[in-house]
């Protein structure tokens, strides 16, 4: 068995310490094949990355582990392609504007300039010419590797760099090949970011809080640079950004798709339960989802489902007593009221199952302003009586009990108001022994 074989062969176990290891064998073909496309070496590490998380997430689908360094150069493509439509960047032009690399430590005003020339240089070679041109001068790459990775024969390889030398000077061949080697110099973190980024994927997946995630995970940081990163996620977290918010300063670092998993746990009260969909994306690609995640968040039907199946007779949202009177925001639970007048405290992101699935104790609304928005929602699906009597607002409110219902009910839904927010009481008699 070959070393890639055997590699490869570890990776398919999802053992990170291989896949790290084709990261780094591999890392300047994938840039540089990027870069033969959108001519921006900051964007083409970017895709980079992308194309090696997206290939750890499916490397089951690789049946020849021998065929690594062509699959892999698929991947790179369809990554540039994703990632110009939503950069909106040209590719190998002129004027793409200010490169990324210039932001490079060894970068100087006339390593910018013989950039710009090696640019127009490469600008003016077909597609294919500066592929193979890229490729073999980025980092010494044999026409062997190179041909590998474009899968096509050494031969054709010869051909293409023949044709490409006739168009360029001597001189600038190698500008070409000093400049694509002092910029590829800079992608030497990918490995660890990678890396980092696997194992993450773990404890998150796993339902281990993203903090406590991210303390578990520094192990595998060999870098002093993401070492900081990491540590510095950790206490804009604890001091008190959200989570998305953290995250997205490092988009080089952390995929788009996990960060708006985790946005959209923010948005619905749902975090859990987000980033443990967010764990299981940055794992294979892929994760499996409640089909009413976000219609449960619209319209909380499983408030109402819970409550019947524990025989409550009404859903209460009120503000705790002391919080009224104290100091600062009072605090607004969620309530069942059980018969002879117990009150059940319940966690509003989440059903009972969720809740036990997750060790999630009951909870109020993070804030009074999502309390407030969720009477508000209530009001909307309520329709008042034709006479209302005194301070109370009094209704019947249209729902289904669970998202997936055909058919609404009626329940009796009053809505109490004081100076923070209407207090609601939701009346469920009326389905008790029902069998709904």
């Amino acid at each position: 068995m070959s070393d890639l074989e055997e590699l490869v062969c570890r990776a398919r176990q999802r053992d990170v310490d291989a896949f790290e290891a084709l990261v780094r064998r591999f890392q300047d073909m994938a840039v540089g094949c990027a870069y033969a496309i959108l001519g921006d070496f900051g964007h083409a590490e970017d895709a980079a990355q992308e194309a090696f998380i997206r290939a750890f997430m499916c490397i089951e689908q690789l049946r020849d582990a021998n065929a690594f360094p062509g699959w892999l150069r698929t991947i790179v493509v369809r990554q540039c392609g994703r990632h110009t439509r939503r950069k909106r960047i040209p590719t190998v032009s002129l004027d793409a504007g200010v490169d990324r690399a210039a932001l490079l430590p060894f970068d100087t005003p006339e390593h910018r300039e013989m950039r710009e020339l090696v640019r127009a240089a490469l600008a003016g070679l077909s597609a294919r010419e500066r592929e193979a041109t890229t490729l073999f001068y980025i980092n010494g790459y044999s026409m062997a590797e190179v041909g590998a990775f474009l899968d096509v024969p050494v031969t054709t390889v010869k051909s293409r760099l023949h044709s490409a030398r006739g168009k360029l000077r001597e001189r600038m061949v190698n500008m070409v090949e000093n400049t694509l080697k002092a910029d590829a110099s800079g992608s030497g973190e990918m490995p660890d970011r990678i890396a980092f980024l696997f194992e993450l994927a773990k404890p998150l997946a796993g339902g281990v809080p993203l903090l406590k995630a991210l303390k578990q995970s520094e192990g595998a940081v060999k870098s002093t640079e993401l070492r900081e990163v990491v540590h510095d996620l950790q206490m804009d977290i604890q001091a008190g950004q959200t989570f998305s918010g953290a995250l997205a300063r490092y988009p080089d670092l952390f995929p788009a798709k996990a960060i708006s998993l985790i946005r959209d746990g923010e948005y619905c009260g749902r975090v859990a339960v987000f980033t443990r969909l967010a764990g299981e994306w940055l794992e294979t690609g892929r994760c499996e989802v409640d089909p009413y995640v976000f219609t449960r968040c619209v319209h909380a039907s499983h408030w109402f489902s819970d409550a019947v199946d524990v025989g409550a007779e009404a859903v209460l949202i009120r503000a705790e007593e002391e919080g009224q009177v104290g100091q600062g925001e009072p605090r607004v639970w969620l309530e069942f009221l059980m018969p002879r007048g117990a009150t059940e405290k319940i966690a509003p992101a989440f059903s009972r199952e969720e809740a036990r699935r997750l060790s999630v104790e009951p909870e109020p609304f993070r804030s009074l302003a999502q309390a407030v928005s969720v009477v508000q929602e209530l009001k909307l699906k309520t329709v008042l009586d034709a006479v209302q009597d005194g301070d109370d607002m009094t209704g019947m409110l249209r729902i289904r009990l669970r998202p997936d219902d055909s058919n609404e009910v009626l329940l009796p839904i009053v809505f109490s108001p004081n100076s923070d927010m209407d207090e609601v009481r939701i009346d469920l008699t009326s389905l008790l022994g029902a069998g709904a």
